[in-house]
């Protein structure tokens, strides 16, 4: 609904954590950091970070009176995707040669 305005309440669990929750709404002074806020035109966004370990992130949206929402998000941490990266450049350049 565009119009909604319903009080949302984001949970992750998992390989990560809810690091902000926002909705565009100048006039909303609900802290980013909080893990409720009301949707804004019928919309809100949840920022995440990955853990320190590969593995599954699940957010999920509650709301009363609506059905919750969830997403499973596969995780690598960012040092361990550069590590595999620099891995396979490696292994290509041996191939080369």
């Amino acid at each position: 609904m565009p119009d909604a305005v319903d009080t949302l309440t984001f949970e992750v669990t998992g390989a990560g954590r809810l690091i902000a929750a926002d909705n565009a709404n100048l006039s909303d002074n609900t802290p980013v950091q909080s893990k409720e806020k009301k949707a804004y035109q019928g919309r809100a966004v949840a920022v995440v970070r990955s853990g320190a370990q590969p593995g599954k992130l699940t957010v999920r949206v509650v709301a009363p009176g609506l059905a919750a929402g969830e997403a499973v998000l596969t995780v690598e941490p960012q040092g361990l995707r550069r590590r595999k990266a620099a891995r396979s450049a490696s292994i290509a350049a041996d191939a080369r040669r």
